[in-house]
């Protein structure tokens, strides 16, 4: 099954609205389209990526005392992962997200933090006392002060941490990261360089090392793939061939699914980009099938053959 991993990180509720316009204010309108509610949350995703491919996801994450939490936390149970350090909140109610979409390709968000707002240092601190984890998984989104405390947890007990930046970057990274993962949107707002082709990515990464200290850079570029640095030498990773409309987001599993697979292969970072593309790539080849998720050895066989 592997390592451990810990994730820390956002819980949602997420409910999409498929619509064909929205109405002026003050008024209704009876629509057509569908609606859903699905497990969401950018901790939530990557920890069950990591257990649906078959490693060990510890996930410490805050729900409310309410439906919401209640069917979340059965589904994480339901895919077989560790739920021991996911509190209940009797004061926020769980975490939600309203995405509208129209019919001509325009969306809105919204985002209710509820109970993620209060997710502790000590919950994921429990986790580590539980059983050391082979990795720490944390996404830049979290509160200043939790995300602050988990790097000097992971300072203080020596274990690799995984950086997910996937909004804007804290004033100060006291620590070393093992691999700092990066958008090439993220990393043209950090660094002034917009990272194309090789020669933009490694200026990009070079900018990067001055800011954050990690043992890899990694700079994702949709279906294009992923620029690898480690501070001597730099490796574009490719995409799977498979053409990906502009602005497709990356899912939060990709990342998580490369750090099981780093740890999986001893290190080996090139191994694991392309275990994480091809996740990726399998699961928008399938988007029409929500309940569909490959196995790793799935992952490992179209790797291959791409």
């Amino acid at each position: 099954m592997g390592k451990r991993i810990l994730i820390v990180g956002a819980a949602n509720m997420d409910f999409t609205m498929e619509l064909r316009t929205l109405p002026p204010a003050g008024e209704s309108v009876t629509e057509e389209g569908r609606y859903r509610y699905t497990a969401g949350g950018a901790g939530a995703v990557a920890a069950l990526a990591v257990t649906r491919l078959g490693g060990q996801a510890v996930f410490a994450a805050r729900l409310g005392n309410d439906i919401h939490g209640s069917r979340l936390r059965h589904l994480y149970e339901e895919a077989g992962m560790d739920t021991r350090f996911i509190s209940t909140d009797h004061r926020a109610p769980t975490g939600m997200r309203v995405i509208l979409r129209e019919e001509n390709g325009n969306s809105r968000t919204v985002y209710y933090p509820g109970a993620n707002a209060n997710l502790l240092l000590s919950d994921a601190e429990r986790a580590i006392a539980d059983g050391m984890p082979g990795a720490i998984y944390l996404q830049t989104e979290l509160p200043p002060d939790l995300f602050a405390g988990m790097l000097r947890l992971a300072e203080n007990y020596e274990i690799p941490l995984c950086i997910d930046a996937t909004g804007e970057l804290p004033p100060a990274l006291h620590a070393t990261a093992e691999i700092f993962c990066i958008d090439n949107k993220e990393a043209y707002a950090l660094t002034g360089t917009f990272p194309v082709g090789s020669d933009s990515c490694l200026k990009a990464a070079v900018e990067l090392e001055k800011r954050v200290r990690a043992k890899h850079y990694l700079i994702r570029l949709g279906d294009r793939g992923i620029f690898t640095y480690d501070g001597r030498y730099c490796h574009m990773v490719p995409g799977c061939g498979i053409r990906m409309p502009e602005g497709t987001p990356l899912c939060d599993s990709l990342t998580a699914a490369l750090l099981m697979e780093y740890l999986h292969t001893g290190g080996d970072i090139r191994a694991a980009c392309r275990f994480g593309l091809s996740l990726h790539a399998l699961l928008f080849k399938n988007s029409a099938d929500p309940a569909y998720f490959p196995t790793a050895d799935e992952v490992r066989a179209f790797a291959e053959k791409h």
